[in-house]
């Protein structure tokens, strides 16, 4: 695959960030000899729990785009709104509303997390304002930013990494950027010659060590490790011929989704998701999942795990797992719609319903969980490879 530019610039007056630096870590992930079939998560999971979303009409969740937590909250960005819940599930609260008033918000690309701070941040990014509020989700004040991105990583309490990709939209030709918590941009890295439609990636999980994030860009093979002063290459997938030639699809707006057309080859990465123990990427093909590849961080083993459909990576004693698109500290999270949920559940036998009820908690509540109900969050941990 060609590689991008990979040259940390600055504008005049901010400090520079440096050159990735490698860590020369490849993995070899050859799509023709990765399985057809889901694997057997019982034997690859040893741990999992279940939180199902309390259903109100005050609270009825779309489609789930970020989960964000608090202490003792979590926090549903979604097509209806932003839901706030407590650690069980039962609703609190919404978090803001659309509109133009103190507080309000027209489009939201992300929500930012600051405990040392004790502040949400919401980044209005199709006019530039930041929307800043407390823990409980009463709102503070609000700031202008000039940098317009879409998801937001703290990195530390002053810093967040902000990606917003080629769009057209995104004025200053730069990907990523790192701005204080007051939105002014610190450093700009990445830089682009044109703008490509579609590349508004989910790119940032957690880092492998306090102080940092983990960031992978549309059409890349590299997953990077940012800090507050240098990014890392942190690795590198090597997916051979079945990566897609990226010279064929940057020469004008529009082409990216030409790409689609080839269906065997790969694009890159959809979400990125790390927990200390394990890494988890959702590799695309023909631009939809085509399952997760999961690399152990102690033994540096991994494996790929096919996707049984665009977002099902099997069961784990007949309860469903989705690809995971989120964490929390040491948890995968994987989201199940309520209508996917209850025809799982509606599938298993009584002797398997038995075994879930004293195995994994939170599932005798999400028994109750009817087709038009709230998603249900499902949180597991890999067992070592």
């Amino acid at each position: 695959m060609t590689r991008y530019f990979i040259i940390i610039l600055s504008l005049i007056g901010l400090f520079s960030c440096t050159s990735p630096l490698s860590t020369n870590t490849n993995y070899r992930v050859d799509p023709k000899s990765w399985p057809t079939q889901t694997v057997a998560l019982d034997d690859i999971i040893k741990e999992i729990r279940v939180i199902p979303l309390e259903t109100k009409p005050e609270c009825q969740i779309g489609y789930v785009y970020e989960i964000k937590y608090a202490p003792g909250l979590i926090i549903i960005a979604n097509s209806n709104g932003f839901s706030c819940f407590d650690s069980t599930g039962n609703f609190l609260h919404p978090l803001s509303t659309n509109g133009k008033g103190p507080g309000e918000y027209v489009s939201v690309g992300d929500i930012t997390v600051n405990e040392e701070r004790s502040e949400l941040l919401m980044n209005d990014y199709q006019i530039g304002k930041l929307l800043y509020f407390n823990l409980k989700g009463e709102f503070l004040r609000s700031a202008k930013t000039s940098f317009e991105g879409y998801p937001y990583q703290l990195i530390n309490k002053d810093l967040i990494a902000v990606h917003a990709g080629r769009m057209g939209a995104n004025r200053e030709n730069f990907e990523l950027a790192l701005i204080n918590w007051d939105g002014r941009v610190q450093q700009l890295c990445f830089p682009f010659p044109k703008p490509v439609d579609g590349d508004k990636c989910r790119g940032f999980a957690a880092g492998t060590t306090a102080g940092s994030v983990l960031y992978h860009k549309v059409f890349d093979t590299r997953i990077y490790e940012i800090w507050p002063d240098h990014i890392d290459t942190l690795l590198t997938l090597d997916f051979g011929s079945s990566a897609i030639d990226t010279l064929k699809y940057f020469s004008t707006p529009g082409d990216f989704f030409k790409s689609y057309d080839e269906k065997q080859k790969v694009h890159g990465l959809i979400y990125l998701t790390n927990t200390p123990s394990h890494l988890a990427a959702s590799i695309r093909m023909g631009g939809e999942p085509r399952g997760t590849w999961v690399l152990d961080h102690q033994s540096k083993n991994h494996r790929f795990l096919a996707a049984d459909t665009l977002n099902s990576i099997g069961n784990f004693k007949g309860c469903p797992v989705n690809i995971p698109r989120q964490t929390n500290g040491s948890w995968f999270v994987s989201v199940i719609d309520g209508i996917n949920w209850f025809e799982s559940i509606s599938k298993l036998t009584e002797a398997q319903k038995v075994i879930l009820r004293r195995e994994v908690p939170g599932f005798i509540q999400a028994e109750k969980v009817t087709m038009d109900g709230n998603p249900v969050l499902v949180y597991y941990r890999f067992k070592d490879f």
